[in-house]
């Protein structure tokens, strides 16, 4: 079973990750990852910061460890 400990652990060793690449390294669906991320971000353990590209034009996220995380 999977659980917020498990992304916390990645982005420590990884750093900043965006949505996508996070997704494909761990595994997950898009419905997995939202709620692993939910509960993370809703305490400060994870933050999210809106990207957009312009080539091709699309939004997307950086997840990065927050002031709150363990």
């Amino acid at each position: 079973m999977r659980t917020g400990a498990w992304i916390l652990r990645h982005l420590a060793e990884v750093g900043a990750s965006e949505l996508e690449d996070l997704r494909l390294e761990l595994v997950l669906t898009p419905k997995e990852l939202k709620s692993l991320r939910s509960p993370l971000e809703r305490c400060g353990a994870i933050v999210a910061r809106p990207i957009v590209y312009e080539e091709p034009y699309r939004h997307t996220s950086v997840l990065a460890l927050g002031p709150g995380a363990p």
